[in-house]
């Protein structure tokens, strides 16, 4: 019994010794794993965020490619397809910049788009249309002429104007593109360098054939 006594205080004292120590380890712990946990947060929300914007964008360039595809040679093709694509990008938020839309004519069959069309701030004759800045901004059918004229000189699309593009199976088909490009700001800014990220999205579908009655 005695035994047993003198077991059981060294017991107590033990614990009596052991608790701020264990109390101390728990709190470095604490301190090491919260900016862990943290971190990991902040990643899923950035990349959650972007992951979402990502397929509002390719969204948007399918939903322009489409429009632009059904509209063939029409004068207000690229007008159809400029709205669409704006249109398929009201989901992003307030913070997104759209940057550039380029209504383009692949240069191989593997659906290219001519680099300086992505990255020129000028349209390239034969190639692409490039909108950017006021061209985003609410485009009005008006500037884009009228169905049946042709593309005058300052009209936004003169460069690879819409009438002059095959749609019949005597001719030929030509192969249409968009390109969206949409500028990202970061939520948290902690895991990456920049505060920005740019997003791009390009879709290419061939004219549709015109229908005669």
């Amino acid at each position: 019994m005695m035994a047993m006594g003198i077991c059981s205080a060294l017991g107590r004292l033990r614990a009596r010794r052991n608790g701020p120590r264990d109390r101390g380890a728990v709190l470095v712990e604490f301190v090491i794993a919260v900016p862990i946990i943290v971190l990991f947060a902040f990643a899923i929300i950035e990349f959650s965020l972007i992951w979402r914007n990502s397929l509002t964008v390719s969204s948007a360039s399918q939903l322009g490619t489409r429009a632009a595809a059904n509209a063939g040679p029409n004068r207000m093709a690229d007008y159809r397809s400029l709205s669409s694509t704006l249109s398929g990008l009201t989901e992003l938020p307030a913070d997104a910049t759209i940057e550039r839309i380029v209504v383009y004519k692949p240069i191989d069959d593997e659906g290219t788009m001519d680099p300086d069309c992505e990255t020129g701030t000028a349209s390239k004759a034969g190639l692409c249309n490039v909108y950017v800045g006021t061209n985003l901004n609410n485009p009005a059918a008006s500037t884009f002429g009228a169905p049946g004229e042709t593309c005058d000189a300052g009209d936004p699309d003169v460069a690879w104007c819409p009438t002059v593009r095959l749609n019949d199976f005597s001719a030929g088909f030509d192969r249409v593109g968009v390109f969206v490009a949409v500028r990202h700001q970061h939520v948290t800014g902690v895991l990456f360098g920049d505060s920005t990220r740019l997003l791009k999205a390009q879709t290419v579908m061939q004219l549709e054939p015109e229908v005669t009655q």
